[in-house]
């Protein structure tokens, strides 16, 4: 009987696996990571410790030079107030409009988004973020969209989806040029963002691209890593930009002259240098 048993579990026609889902095209992937996006939370405001390495190529040579900054950032306001290290009364300090704040990928109202004098800085475009989020029949993006290749995360756990993005139209509007998709979790592990830029509000303004890397600090999934370039054509030198947010909390207040250049300069003996806040 058991013998008989046996046989008939043999001939039974066994169930045929499920078929592997059909692969996603490149503009579901980049849809996904849109809407991966938008289900981030926001911080209302960051204090970082930056580790900058800049290397300056010149007609006489190729110099390096390195340094530390500290950066607080008003998420809301979009202003940032940048400290030198160590911090004195009499060092110099930048406030202003941010430019590359850590969470500028999870900002929630693009009016507020820096205009930078009237440049177009590197805010990422998230136009189409709100279009797909709000509607079911989702129209066409601002993009062709092709996929380069799978790649490894840049933390080696896992692989990334490459995608190439062409705009449509208005290239400094719709300024994604690369984006590098957790294949697991459609989070942003990696992206090319094409924009103007210069150091200084004096400067000549260079159109270039920066290549941002991101990833998980608290329950905040923000920018972690930045490279640039920018040319200072009259002198024939070129800039390399590498910047590192080395530490980074989460405070719940930052006082508002911080982020007001006429009131910061009346409060410089009280500036909090210690990263700890109330």
């Amino acid at each position: 009987m058991l013998a008989l048993l046996f046989l008939a579990v043999l001939a039974t026609p066994a169930s045929p696996s499920p078929p592997p889902p059909a692969p996603m095209t490149p503009v579901q992937i980049y849809r996904a990571a849109l809407l991966h996006i938008a289900g981030q939370p926001q911080p209302a405001f960051i204090d970082t410790q930056d580790d900058w390495k800049v290397k300056v190529a010149a007609p006489d040579g190729d110099h390096y030079v390195r340094f530390a900054e500290r950066r607080l950032f008003d998420s809301a306001g979009r202003r940032e107030c940048v400290l030198s290290l160590p911090y004195t009364t009499d060092s110099d300090t930048i406030v202003g409009e941010s430019y590359f704040a850590p969470d500028m990928w999870l900002i929630r109202h693009p009016s507020k988004a820096p205009s930078q004098n009237g440049r177009s800085g590197f805010s990422p475009d998230l136009s189409d973020l709100h279009t797909i989020a709000s509607v079911v029949s989702v129209p066409k993006p601002s993009y062709t969209i092709t996929l380069a290749g799978v790649d490894a995360l840049n933390n080696g756990g896992g692989t990334a989806y490459h995608l190439k993005l062409v705009p449509l139209d208005e290239p400094l509007r719709h300024n994604l040029r690369e984006l590098w998709v957790n294949a697991q979790t459609f989070a942003v592990d990696r992206a090319v963002v094409y924009g103007d830029y210069a150091p200084r509000p004096l400067d000549l303004v260079e159109r270039t691209t920066v290549t941002e890397d991101f990833g998980q600090v608290g329950p905040y999934w923000v920018m972690i890593h930045d490279v640039w370039t920018w040319r200072d054509a009259p002198n024939n030198v070129d800039f390399t930009y590498d910047a590192s947010f080395l530490k980074m909390s989460f405070p719940d207040d930052i006082p508002g002259w911080y982020f007001d250049r006429k009131e910061f300069d009346k409060h410089r003996s009280e500036v909090n240098t210690t990263s700890q806040w109330p």
